[in-house]
């Protein structure tokens, strides 16, 4: 009896429903802000720097959630997880690209309203980050557990 989990027709099916609607929806949406995004940076030639770059930036988060969204959604298997790491790594990403963005426009202008948003920045970090040590805790235990059954089935097979 040899089998391959990697090989087998249950991890070969298409992503489950609810994660496409999900996935579908970040898609759109990260989309269309990027052709916000990238529409204003090219049609707006007097939007000072510091909106530029912030813009620029926008962009740049948008598009790997766009890139990220497509993977998931074109991917003909099953993600078993991995899908959860990626996203939390572009999570933490962007949420401390924000936060330091938020602090050093904070410091360089004296802008006050700077200070609560890297609070609110710093937040969404810290949860970016429980998401992607729970999301890399959880797909180590499922590659575990896959390779405890592999194993199993190895020795029934040999």
């Amino acid at each position: 009896m040899e089998t391959n989990l990697g090989q087998d027709d249950r991890y070969r099916k298409p992503v489950a429903g609810r994660i496409v609607i999900g996935h579908l929806a970040l898609l759109l949406i990260a989309t269309g802000v990027s052709v916000v995004l990238a529409s204003l940076l090219l049609t707006e030639k007097a939007l000072p720097l510091r909106t530029t770059a912030s813009f620029a930036v926008l962009l740049m988060i948008n598009l790997s959630w766009t890139a990220y969204a497509t993977w998931v959604l074109t991917a003909r298997r099953r993600m078993l997880l991995n899908h959860r790491v990626v996203a939390g790594w572009i999570a933490m990403a962007a949420a401390a690209v924000f936060t330091v963005g938020t602090l050093i426009i904070g410091a360089t202008t004296r802008t006050a309203a700077a200070y609560p948003a890297a609070g609110a920045g710093l937040i969404f970090l810290l949860i970016a980050i429980t998401l992607l040590v729970r999301a890399t805790l959880d797909f180590r235990a499922l590659q575990m557990r896959r390779a405890e059954i592999e194993a199993r089935l190895g020795e029934m097979a040999g």
